[in-house]
């Protein structure tokens, strides 16, 4: 079975982030307690669809965005016209793309779930170079619940191993080599549970975290015996997704020195 393209690359599944109200829920939280003010510039690095950014935008000078999706990027105007938010810019490009010669100054610079990176030890030294106050990375503490399933799953549907992103001790090693200095803040009220209302939605909803177009008998049958490990079936019948990702803010304070030894 041919492996699929960059999730949120499909139009579908971007539509489906957009819309999920929880996220943008989360998202006005997080951008409550960032304590940012009205003369900051900020770089977004995966804003999506604008959960931070629209938000951010009504709080700061402007917002420089950098969303490699095409999918992605079309909502983010959508919502950022809708609301009115003219101090946004947006590179569609990924970060490590970019030539860093290209990029300004920013007093913050945020990266929230950014998983398209390959070099994430250029990437986050990029960060710290462009940033003048701080860099704040939300990351998982561990495998997140969402992505064990995939990688249980994924071998099952595609004969071959997914690979798994990043962990944390291997982010805090990075940020250890470069001389950062940084904390690590639990998110405890982060998560992202959902109720489906019957089965078939569940089975649904595992074709699309797969990525799976098309029904097939093999599918059907390896998400018939495996559902029961992540969804739990509810008193009203419904099933409920129990998500128990450790969800963290990363802040990496900035100061000459760090920048100078990069």
């Amino acid at each position: 079975m041919t492996q699929p393209l960059n999730y949120y690359e499909q139009k579908k599944h971007a539509k489906l982030y957009n819309q999920n109200t929880l996220i943008w829920h989360d998202g006005r939280k997080r951008v409550s307690e960032l304590e940012l003010n009205e003369d900051d510039t900020v770089l977004e690095i995966g804003p999506g669809p604008g959960v931070l950014t629209v938000d951010i935008s009504k709080i700061v000078k402007h917002v420089t965005t950098v969303e490699p999706s095409k999918a992605m990027v079309l909502f983010l105007k959508d919502n950022l016209k809708r609301e009115n938010c003219l101090n946004v810019d947006i590179i569609e490009k990924r970060f490590e793309d970019i030539n860093p010669l290209y990029l300004d100054q920013y007093d913050v610079v945020i990266a929230s779930y950014s998983l398209m990176m390959d070099d994430w030890k250029t990437c986050f030294s990029t960060m710290i170079q462009h940033a003048k106050k701080r860099v704040i990375f939300y990351w998982f503490d561990h495998i997140p619940t969402w992505e064990k399933l995939r990688l249980d799953l994924y071998p099952l549907i595609y004969k071959t191993e997914l690979k798994p992103m990043r962990k944390l001790d291997e982010i805090e090693s990075i940020l250890r080599n470069l001389d950062a200095e940084y904390q690590v803040e639990k998110l405890n009220d982060t998560h992202f549970s959902y109720v489906y209302m019957t089965k078939e939605d569940v089975i649904k909803n595992l074709y699309d975290r797969l990525n799976l177009e098309v029904k097939s008998e093999k599918a059907d049958r390896v998400f018939e015996q495996y559902y029961p490990q992540y969804f739990k079936q509810l008193e009203n019948g419904s099933f409920q997704f129990i998500d128990e990702t450790p969800y963290v803010k990363i802040t990496i304070h900035i100061n000459e020195e760090t920048q100078h030894d990069l």
